[in-house]
């Protein structure tokens, strides 16, 4: 029955079962064990974890297999342990590096946006200073066009009133063509023009 928990376990660790492999853990966990089996109950228990994801509980349980195969003059055991920490420690190392590449990309990324973004704002900078001074200069134009446009003031030349002429009534006209004095008349004098003798 015990070796038959132990194949189960195996079986469970082996397809990832989480449920059935800790299931047949806690069953094996408490009986009494041979070296062997010790050995073996750990092997499982280091393949399980691994295929849970808990590399810390694997490598745990590798030391402990290993231990009993150095102990206990098992050397399959041992090498076997080895071989598996070995691989344990090629996959860790293998994704730290992986998250390290990926840190830096995901770093590498970050100042590219940053330098797009950077770009962007600067291109829309540059776009609205253009559209203001084109702003600017087509309203210079128009205050231009309008000057142009725009007829200068008329001058407009002072009005002079004049009072209309009174007619002279034609008593007083009588009156001022006849003098009331009649002017004395001119007569033609001769006057003698002496020519002396020339010298």
């Amino acid at each position: 029955q015990l070796n038959a928990r132990l194949n189960l376990l195996s079986v469970a660790a082996r397809q990832g079962d989480e449920e059935q492999f800790l299931r047949y853990r806690s069953l094996v966990a408490g009986a009494a064990l041979t070296p062997l089996q010790s050995s073996s109950y750990e092997m499982e228990s280091a393949r399980g974890f691994r295929m849970l994801g808990q590399v810390a509980e694997a490598r745990a349980a590798l030391e402990r297999a290993r231990d009993i195969g150095r102990e206990f003059d098992l050397p399959m055991v041992e090498e076997e342990a080895y071989l598996l920490l070995a691989e344990i420690d090629r996959r860790s190392n293998l994704l730290a590096q992986q998250s390290q590449q990926n840190q830096m990309r995901q770093l590498q990324l970050e100042q590219q946006q940053q330098q797009m973004s950077e770009w962007i704002q600067k291109q829309r900078q540059q776009v609205e200073q253009e559209f203001a001074l084109r702003q600017q200069g087509l309203a210079k134009m128009q205050q231009q066009l309008s000057a142009v446009e725009t007829p200068a003031p008329v001058r407009q030349e002072p009005v002079i009133r004049t009072q209309p002429v009174k007619p002279i009534p034609t008593s007083s006209r009588k009156n001022i063509a006849e003098p009331k004095h009649a002017l004395p008349e001119l007569h033609a004098v001769s006057v003698p023009i002496v020519v002396g003798p020339t010298e």
